[in-house]
């Protein structure tokens, strides 16, 4: 079984064993530190052995190069995610498309904003892989491939497009859980605006929530 650890400089490295002892290509790169030095073996309080080898960082290339546990403190709040209990967090805001050049906004340009700026934060790449069995808490592991499409969505409030059907839609969004499977956050740029006091005509909506 090939498991995970950090040591104290925040590097992950991976920690290989088998029914409690090292695996057979593990005692092999042990041996190699006494000769060619191209591994290195590092004993830990527990007695685990962690072991820069070929075969371990081969396994880390195919399941995503760049690697973060998450932390004790996020993990709390992943387990307490309990049928309508989500821990997501969220923000709304209303944009005057007035305000920007030609004088309107188009789906497509609200694309092209999130698709330049996907590297901006690890938020956007990030997506949580558990650990098999549940052994030790999930990682974060960036995915090369954002389907922004999927992410980013347009829809439109229903007549009379008031303050109460903006919150309903709203509330409505929030109750369901983020997909797992894909990096954890959304948007909806939501039209139909036009009944809300003190609003320019063709305003409208984003919503963002992300974990």
């Amino acid at each position: 079984m090939l498991r995970l650890r950090r040591d104290a400089g925040s590097r992950l490295e991976p920690a290989c064993r088998s029914r409690g002892r090292p695996v057979p290509h593990c005692k092999s790169a042990r041996r190699s530190v006494r000769g060619r030095g191209d591994a290195r073996v590092v004993d830990t309080p527990t007695g685990v052995s962690r072991v820069d080898s070929a075969q371990c960082w081969k396994y880390l290339a195919r399941t995503g190069s760049n690697m973060k546990q998450l932390s004790g403190l996020d993990n709390v709040f992943l387990q307490l995610e309990r049928g309508n209990q989500h821990m997501h967090v969220a923000g709304l805001a209303i944009y005057d498309p007035s305000t920007a050049p030609e004088g309107r906004v188009r789906f497509r340009d609200v694309l092209r904003f999130f698709e330049a700026r996907l590297d901006a934060a690890p938020i956007f790449r990030r997506r949580l892989v558990p650990v098999p069995i549940a052994a030790d808490r999930p990682y974060w592991v960036e995915d090369a491939d954002i389907d922004v499409e999927f992410h980013v969505r347009h829809i439109a409030l229903p007549q009379p497009g008031d303050w109460r059907q903006l919150c309903i839609q709203v509330a409505r969004i929030h109750s369901r859980p983020l997909d797992r499977s894909k990096p954890l956050w959304e948007a909806y740029v939501i039209e139909g605006l036009d009944n809300i006091a003190g609003l320019p005509r063709g305003s409208f909506a984003l919503y963002v929530k992300f974990w």
